[in-house]
Formats: C-alpha cells, sequence, structure tokens
C-alpha cells in the first residue's frame, strides 16, 4: 500500500507488457539508426572499432534482452537497478570505441535516461541522471581519435541533463496522475463497499447476530483480516467475545477479563506479537499483528471493540485506515439500535409477563378466596342450631371452619411473604443450626397435616448431623413448605422420603414422594411466580409456595432443582452452606436446635 505519490517507483503505466514492447521497440530503432548513420557518415566517424561489429554486438545484446522482458516483464520493476547497470555499461562502454562524443550509440545513454526516469523515484532518479551525464562524458572524451570540442561536450552535458530532468518530471505527473486515479477509484470502492455494508446492516433489521455477522464478513472481505474478534464489555471488569472468526481458541460468548490498554479515546492501536500490548485471546501463532478500534458511536458511547488480525503489517494507508474507522462506526451505530431494540423487547416482553402475572393472580386470588368464603358463608348459617347438632356434626364444623381459616391465613401470609421477597425487604439473620434435629421438628410439626393422609415419613439420618448456616425461621418454612407440597401429591397411606447429605462444604436436603411427578420440560417453571401445573389445579394454592422456597433457599447461598425420585414421584433438593468453626454469629449466642 503506498502511502505517498511522490515516492512511488513503479511505472505509471499498468500495462507492463506494452512497456516492455515499447522499450525494445526503443533499442532496436537506436541499433537501426546507428546502422544507418555508420553506413552514411562512416568517412566523418573515427571508430576504434570495426562499425558493423560494434553494431552486431549491440544487436546480440538486444536478442537477449528483448527476450527476457518480453517473457518477464514484470523484473522491469523488480530488478530495475539490474537493468539500468546492464544497459550502462553497454552504452558507456561502446562510446570510447565508436568515435566517443561523435558516437551515434550516443542514443543508448538516452534509453538508459527514459529507464531512470520510469523506474525510480524522482529524487534518486535526478541523482541517477547526473551520475550517468557525467559518465557519458568520461566515456566520450577518453580515448578519442579526434580533438575534443569542449564547448560541444558541455553543451551535450547540459542537453542531456535537460532531456534527463523533462522525461523525470514528465513521468513523474504521470505517476502523480495515476495514483489520483487509483484513489479515486479506491475512495469510489469503498465508498460503494460501505454502502454495501449500510444496506446489509439495514437488512438485519437490528438483529443482534446478523448484525455481528456482517461486521465480521466485512473485516474480513474489506480489510483482509486474517482473523476477527469483536469484544463487548460485560461488567466493569470483564468482556465478552460478541462474535469472532478463524480463532479456533476462542467462542462466542466467552468471558474474559477487561484488558486496561483498550483504546477508548484513540481511534487505533496496532500491536505486534512479542512487544506490548497484546491481546492475550490472541493465541494463534501465524497473527503477528493486531488492529484494534473502539467501536465508538458519534456520542462517544463505546459498545465495544473490534479487533483485526494480520500475518503481516497491517493496513497503515490512509484510506484503509479511513476505512477501518467508518466500519468501526457504522458497527457501533448497528450495535447500539441491537441493543435498544433489545431492551426494548425485553421490556415490552417483561410488560405482557407482568400484566399475565397480574391477570394470573388476580384469578387464583379470586378463586382461593371464593372457596373457602363459600363454605364459612355456609357453615355460618348452621350456627344457630348449634347446640342441638349431634357431637359429631360440630367436630366436623368446627374442623371446616378451622381448616378454611387457615386457608386464608396461608393465602394471606404467602402473598405478602412474596411481595416482600420481590421488594428484597427479606432479611436473614443467620447461625448455626442443627439440621437433622430441625428437620425432626418440622415433621413433628406437620403430624396433623400428614395424618390427613395416613403419610408416612421415612428420615433415617442419624443426629446431631451436619450444622449448617441459616436462618432457623426461614428454614422451618422452606422445609414446611416442601413437606406439605409432597403431602399435597401423595396418595393415600404414601410414603414421603428425606434425606440428608454432605459433600464439598455444603448440606444437600431432599425431599421425596410418590406423586404424579413433573415432566422435565415444566421443571423449571414450578419455581415462578403464580405458576401452577394441571396436575395441581385440583389441589388448590395460586402458585406462591415454591417461588417462596426457591427465593429463600438463594437468600441463604444455596440452589434447588427437581429430579426424579426412587419412589416414583418428584425428588426436591436444595443446598445450605455449612456452618464453619471461624464463623460466629453477630449476636454472639448459638443457635438452639429446637429453637
Amino acid at each position: 500500500m503506498a502511502s505517498d505519490p511522490k515516492e512511488v517507483s513503479s511505472p505509471p503505466f499498468r500495462n507492463l507488457q506494452m512497456l516492455a514492447r515499447l522499450l525494445i521497440l526503443a533499442r532496436w530503432l537506436i541499433l537501426l539508426i546507428a546502422g544507418l548513420v555508420f553506413t552514411f557518415a562512416l568517412p566523418r566517424i573515427p571508430s576504434r572499432w570495426n562499425p558493423f561489429q560494434a553494431i552486431l554486438f549491440v544487436g546480440v545484446y538486444n536478442l537477449v534482452a528483448s527476450l527476457i522482458a518480453l517473457q518477464r516483464p514484470r523484473s522491469l520493476v523488480r530488478r530495475s537497478w539490474l537493468w539500468l547497470l546492464w544497459d550502462g555499461a553497454v552504452a558507456l562502454g561502446i562510446l570510447p570505441f565508436t568515435g566517443g562524443y561523435m558516437s551515434p550509440f550516443f542514443l543508448l545513454v538516452l534509453l538508459v535516461v527514459l529507464e531512470i526516469a520510469l523506474f525510480f523515484p524522482w529524487k534518486t532518479a535526478l541523482a541517477l541522471l547526473a551520475t550517468v551525464d557525467a559518465l557519458q562524458v568520461a566515456a566520450s572524451v577518453f580515448r578519442g581519435l579526434t580533438p575534443v570540442d569542449p564547448l560541444g561536450v558541455i553543451n551535450r552535458f547540459m542537453a542531456l541533463l535537460l532531456f534527463g530532468s523533462i522525461a523525470v518530471l514528465f513521468v513523474q505527473v504521470l505517476r502523480w496522475e495515476e495514483e489520483e486515479r487509483l484513489q479515486a477509484m479506491r475512495r469510489a470502492r469503498q465508498e460503494r463497499a460501505l454502502n454495501e455494508i449500510f444496506v446489509k446492516l439495514g437488512e438485519s433489521r437490528m438483529d443482534l447476530q446478523r448484525v455481528l455477522q456482517v461486521i465480521l464478513e466485512s473485516a474480513r472481505d474489506l480489510l483482509n483480516a486474517r482473523a476477527v474478534l469483536v469484544l463487548t464489555p460485560e461488567d466493569s471488569r470483564n468482556l465478552k467475545v460478541a462474535a469472532v472468526w478463524n480463532l479456533p481458541s476462542v467462542q462466542a460468548g466467552q468471558t474474559l477479563p477487561r484488558w486496561p490498554w483498550l483504546p477508548r479515546e484513540r481511534q487505533l492501536l496496532t500491536c505486534e506479537r512479542g512487544q506490548d500490548p497484546w491481546p492475550p485471546v490472541v493465541q494463534a501463532p501465524e497473527i503477528r499483528y493486531v488492529l484494534c478500534t473502539p467501536l465508538r458511536t458519534a456520542g462517544g458511547e463505546i459498545q465495544g471493540w473490534l479487533l483485526l488480525g494480520y500475518e503481516t503489517t497491517p493496513p497503515t494507508d490512509s484510506l484503509d485506515l479511513q476505512l477501518v474507522r467508518a466500519l468501526a462506526l457504522e458497527g457501533s451505530l448497528a450495535l447500539a439500535n441491537a441493543h435498544l431494540l433489545q431492551r426494548e423487547q425485553a421490556h415490552v416482553q417483561e410488560l405482557q409477563r407482568f400484566d399475565a402475572l397480574r391477570s394470573t393472580f388476580f384469578s387464583a386470588i379470586a378463586h382461593e378466596l371464593k372457596t373457602p368464603l363459600t363454605v364459612l358463608k355456609t357453615l355460618v348459617a348452621s350456627l344457630d342450631r348449634y347446640p342441638s347438632l349431634p357431637a359429631t356434626t360440630q367436630r366436623e364444623i368446627r374442623q371446616s371452619l378451622e381448616a378454611n381459616l387457615n386457608r386464608l391465613e396461608t393465602l394471606i401470609s404467602e402473598t405478602l411473604e412474596s411481595a416482600r421477597l420481590e421488594a428484597r425487604s427479606v432479611r436473614l439473620h443467620p447461625g448455626p443450626v442443627h439440621l437433622v434435629a430441625r428437620i425432626r421438628r418440622v415433621v413433628q410439626r406437620l403430624q396433623p397435616v400428614l395424618q390427613q393422609k395416613q403419610l408416612q415419613v421415612q428420615f433415617p439420618a442419624p443426629e446431631p448431623g451436619p450444622v449448617v448456616r441459616a436462618d432457623p425461621r426461614f428454614l422451618d418454612r422452606i422445609l414446611e413448605n416442601l413437606l406439605e407440597n409432597a403431602a399435597k401429591f401423595s396418595p393415600e397411606q404414601g410414603i414421603l422420603q428425606i434425606r440428608v447429605q454432605v459433600a464439598e462444604g455444603q448440606a444437600t436436603v431432599c425431599v421425596a414422594d410418590q406423586g404424579p411427578g413433573i415432566p422435565p420440560e415444566t421443571r423449571d417453571r414450578v419455581f415462578e411466580k403464580f405458576y401452577t401445573s394441571p396436575a395441581s389445579s385440583s389441589q388448590g394454592g395460586v402458585g406462591l409456595g415454591l417461588y417462596i422456597v426457591r427465593e429463600l433457599v438463594r437468600l441463604h447461598g444455596g440452589r434447588i432443582w427437581i429430579q426424579d425420585a426412587t419412589l416414583g414421584g418428584s425428588e426436591f433438593c436444595f443446598t445450605l452452606p455449612l456452618y464453619t468453626e471461624e464463623e460466629t454469629d453477630a449476636s454472639g449466642r448459638q443457635t438452639d436446635p429446637g429453637d
């Protein structure tokens, strides 16, 4: 890539084959003119060589040079110094033997001057021109057979210098015009390419993946990059690989630590392998240079960084660098629009989800309130006849009143607690808790619920068991919700199984039932707020119990999941961190297992 048109050393002709033919024609014309001069002016030109021997020598040389130039026209440019030495040696070497400054082979010196003008930068060409001019004067007067005319020698020296200077300047003007034409063509191609990129980005409809694909393809095809990497900021300390091409060691979506030298104010940064800075993510040995530019919008907001890998020197031409900057600007604007669209779509989805949750909530609340209120309203009418009713009927009425009041109380409690969890206003007071003893206490407290369906609880864990770091009150709530959920879906006279395991600094509690089970495709949804599966629709509830369990487990630093139970139903498992000796309770008290 040429940087300065004044330093262009190639001829101003793109067709080297044609240039070679013109130079060959000039050689043979010079030989023809020399032959005619020696034929008609032979008595006037004293010569040390037989003129026809000189013509034969130059003819053989021209034949060899013509064959080489026709077969390898590029050698005129690549080996211009060698051609200059050959032609210069022949021209200056034959002058003293064919008449000195009166020799017709002086025209070979003009051929050398033309080659200097065609194949060398103008500064070098002028220096070579002066050298060749001085050498031709020395060769013309050396061993001359006739008296030398000083004025004639000076005139020819000045004439050759003037002719050569005009040729050098004329060719240089042609070079500049050719360079300007090529630059204009490059600008037109780049503008057309940028317009095509802009069209492709518009056709991507602000889809993030399609935008990234357009950026990769444009950097690969237009900038001739060997590898392309698009990075976006994930947070203040990490980067995310948004898109990658031809870097096998890097995967899209990968998280990388942020590099402190990533350009922010500077538009371009060139890195060379073996020198600092060098992006650690580029491990491919064939990549020796990396060109990095920020994807900055016109407003100054950085959307990411574009890294281009090269095997050789990266682009340094001003037009190529302008193309890099233009691509970075268009890419940053497209990424900004794509991210904005994603946020808007996420916002719309969140509003739709909220609207659906609101509808579900009010529908579930209305249904859950209607059932116990209907029962209570029916039972109130029987209170007037209460003393005269049989004892069995009175007991059933009391039990029904108590169950429906408890149902209302649970509904209100779960609604308020889920609201506090969603508002993040729940504060834990964790301390050491003996897990096995705590589970036994909760099972004992839930015996009335379990006995209604004659359920058997299997919990073979020996005491004391692990000591976990938890808030006793909320741990009881987690266990109660899981056991009540298991009892709700277990058949009459079924079995509930509780297991406790300890591994890798945490305790795992699993509650299994013999219910119908939960399909794998819906297991993640059962923990969502207000979600009720088709199997649970007949069991009542508004879908808050498992949501509360999940949030409380998360607050304790654990996780919860569902798996198939050995009993045939579902098994809910959650983890809690173990309490270590180094930890102390903020209040200085040790939590009692039965607290």
